[in-house]
């Protein structure tokens, strides 16, 4: 028995009464996701299990805890939905959520490349739809990233997943409620904020600088800046002008290649809210111009 086998007859045996485990869908540093049959109900499901070398580390245990509230806080189309939370014999836990049937947004650019504006373009309004949903009952999801947005094949839509780091904000001051110390430099460094670099408060506005980045990769294949090392791509957060969108490409519309440089803003005030993105990306408004500094977005409205 290969050590995937070992893992799947784990988890059916702490499942067994409940769940039909059919196979495993992969494995991240913390949590290993599985599909399974719920046999109650007879449908297909995903099941997110903690690590069992983490069930005794605090914050593993917490960071899971927050990812499931926040998804069961999310009753959004796109956020996958969480069924069922629940504990292993041992106290390792898991949450049970909607089986999402496609490949993640990085999978896609590893087999396509960069996508055409038609493509791309309900990726970025499903995302920043789960973003203004989330930002709206005071979630930061703070790791938005091609690997963390699901394509449904079945509705042809983009999901938001995976909100193990996660946290609340007020929404009072907008400013992040540090969980504990080690929390601020979660995050891969292709998709941190300026202000999570330099390691201050986060809010709403760091998850609109990923997805800037983010959007630049689904339209250009690469990311706002020419780095090399995570040093350069540090610095290039803090002080570097993002590439010019247009280059090379003569089929991007001038609204959305400004609302994806707003985003990108060193200042976090002159980032726009998730809603007006989502208003932008439906023709409903266009943003300021780039170069009108004077405007601060009021993105603390809902």
């Amino acid at each position: 028995m290969n050590e995937e086998e070992r893992s799947i007859a784990r988890v059916q045996s702490a499942l067994r009464a409940d769940f039909q485990i059919e196979r495993l869908l992969g494995r991240g540093s913390s949590s290993a996701v599985y599909q399974a049959r719920e046999l109650a109900l007879d449908r297909v499901v995903a099941i997110k299990i903690l690590h069992p070398a983490l069930s005794e580390d605090l914050d593993a245990l917490r960071r899971f805890e927050e990812e499931a509230k926040a998804v069961a806080a999310l009753d959004h189309p796109h956020v996958a939905r969480a069924y069922r939370f629940g504990r292993l014999s041992d106290g390792t836990p898991y949450l049970v959520m909607r089986l999402v049937k496609g490949p993640t947004i990085r999978e896609r650019l590893e087999q396509e490349g960069a996508l055409l504006p038609e493509l791309a373009i309900p990726v970025l309004k499903g995302v920043v739809s789960a973003l203004a949903a989330a930002h709206a009952i005071g979630i930061v999801h703070r790791d938005v990233r091609p690997e963390n947005v699901l394509w449904d094949e079945r509705s042809d839509e983009a999901l938001l997943v995976d909100f193990g780091i996660s946290a609340l904000f007020s929404s009072r001051d907008a400013k992040l409620i540090a969980l504990n110390e080690t929390d601020s430099l979660f995050g891969d460094p292709s998709y941190m904020s300026p202000e999570q670099v330099r390691n201050e408060d986060l809010s709403v506005q760091a998850d609109i600088y990923s997805f800037g980045v983010l959007g630049y990769e689904l339209l250009t294949g690469q990311g706002p800046y020419d780095a090399r090392t995570d040093e350069e791509l540090l610095e290039a957060h803090l002080h570097a002008e993002p590439k010019d969108l247009m280059q090379g490409r003569d089929d991007l519309e001038t609204n959305i290649v400004n609302v994806l440089r707003r985003c990108l803003e060193k200042d976090p005030e002159l980032r726009p809210a998730a809603s007006d993105i989502r208003r932008a990306l439906d023709g409903v408004w266009k943003l300021p111009r780039l170069d009108d500094k004077r405007w601060r977005f009021p993105w603390h409205r809902r």
